[in-house]
């Protein structure tokens, strides 16, 4: 069913992730978005999607609107690590991402405007193109095991109509 779900959403990018953030499995559209981001270094054989985003490397060069990303994105791996399935090594992971120097002043910072968005898109720089794209995550509904209680899927949709041009051409 993941591997389905992966492959209808192509030529966007879509991943399956454990609840430590792993990558644990890629769709098309996701292996040429990382590839573009991390070339000309191919994607480690082992990817953290926390650590790509938060810590200093290539991934976090070409996010065009970090603060805000990082911001909404460790605020959602803190809600899913307190409230899904106790995971200590999840929890530590975010508080210490949530530490980090760079990080404290943005997650003490007011957010603009008073509350935050509802949706947040991650802009990436890419081959002298910005794409847009925002996410939907989902889950295995009633599962029955733990492994598959432990996986989301995350499908990129194109936030805007520039974005999805760009990407039919990266793609084509």
């Amino acid at each position: 069913a993941l591997s389905r779900m992966l492959d209808q959403h192509e030529p966007f990018p879509a991943v399956v992730m454990d609840r430590g953030w792993h990558l644990q499995r890629a769709n098309t559209g996701a292996a040429v978005l990382f590839g573009r981001l991390f070339a000309p270094d191919p994607m480690p054989a082992e990817a953290n999607v926390l650590r790509l985003i938060v810590e200093p490397g290539p991934v976090r060069e070409r996010i065009v609107n970090w603060p805000a990303v990082v911001v909404a994105l460790l605020e959602r791996a803190r809600r899913e690590a307190v409230g899904g399935v106790l995971d200590p090594g999840t929890a530590d992971l975010v508080a210490g991402l949530r530490a980090r120097d760079d990080v404290r002043p943005l997650l003490a910072a007011p957010v603009a405007g008073g509350a935050p968005a509802p949706v947040i898109d991650v802009r990436f720089a890419v081959d002298g193109a910005e794409l847009s794209f925002f996410s939907v995550v989902s889950t295995v509904g009633t599962p029955v095991d733990v492994t598959a209680q432990e996986l989301r899927i995350e499908a990129f949709f194109p936030a805007d109509e520039p974005t999805r041009a760009a990407w039919s051409l990266l793609c084509s």
